[in-house]
């Protein structure tokens, strides 16, 4: 399925990508963003921007997109993002460990009692107590890989 879109510019903004385009000091993302919006409005395919542009065809309607959203200052900064997973509680760690301190090292090396241990007992998942207890240098004698079958 072709997808047409039709970039017009008008004099200030085919200024400003211009010199966005031909500023080797800015970053190279800018400078692609830039390229991809003056090439989409010489009326060249999807297919021939990306190639020229040096990104893949999503990439280019994406910006074509954002330009068309946001104008030239959409170009040039990247939209926020969710953050990655937040860190354990105070509550989660003190919990675990509270946990470890009564449980006996032989019976954590046990990859079914430690997946019970940290999922009914800390309420955390087990790759996440895993980790806590690698970085308190708790005396572990498998990784979370090997728990896995």
């Amino acid at each position: 399925m072709a997808q047409i879109v039709s970039i017009i510019l008008n004099a200030v903004d085919r200024k400003r990508l211009e010199e966005i385009a031909g500023d080797r000091s800015r970053l190279l993302k800018h400078i692609q963003r830039a390229n991809i919006i003056l090439l989409s409005a010489c009326r060249l395919s999807v297919l021939d921007v990306a190639r020229r542009a040096g990104v893949s065809r999503p990439a280019v309607w994406r910006w074509q997109q954002r330009y068309g959203e946001e104008g030239v200052d959409g170009l040039l900064r990247d939209k926020t993002r969710k953050p990655g997973r937040a860190p354990l509680s105070t509550e989660i760690v003190a919990k675990v460990l509270a946990l470890t301190e009564k449980t006996r090292v032989c019976q954590l090396s046990e990859p079914n009692y430690l997946e019970y241990f940290v999922r009914m007992k800390a309420g955390t998942r087990p790759r996440l107590a895993f980790s806590l207890l690698l970085q308190l240098r708790f005396p572990i004698l498998e990784r979370p890989s090997q728990l896995r079958p």
